[in-house]
């Protein structure tokens, strides 16, 4: 059976169906962390929130206020050791930075669930 490229994903037949690309199949040079955190950015609204347990980060897409990045700087303010917090950008130069991260420990993700939860944000686990 002939094996053909789509563009999109591979598929084994002509006119089967693919599928995306599975992130080991990049180029070498393509960031496979600004990949995965791309296609978080571009799933979350405002107001959501993402929490991934691999790599230790929370991302998350404010409201146009900026009400959840000042809540949990608050917070962390308060518990001594604040966290950098960093754009998520889905492009080389950086002009669409579409959602927010920060890594946190044990301690600093109890208390940013909390003040998420009396913010009315939801947090996926991912």
């Amino acid at each position: 059976m002939r094996r053909e490229i789509t563009g999109v994903g591979e598929s084994e037949a002509p006119g089967a169906a693919s599928s995306l690309t599975p992130l080991d199949c990049l180029m070498p040079d393509v960031d496979v962390q600004r990949v995965y955190e791309a296609r978080i950015a571009t799933n979350l609204n405002a107001g959501q929130a993402l929490y991934s347990a691999a790599l230790g980060r929370l991302y998350f897409c404010d409201r146009p206020d900026q009400s959840i990045a000042r809540a949990l700087e608050q917070v962390f303010a308060h518990g001594g050791t604040v966290p950098r917090f960093e754009p998520v950008t889905i492009d080389d130069k950086g002009l669409f930075a579409v959602a927010r991260k920060v890594a946190l420990d044990e301690t600093q993700r109890g208390r940013a669930y909390a003040v998420l939860r009396l913010l009315g944000v939801a947090v996926r686990a991912g």
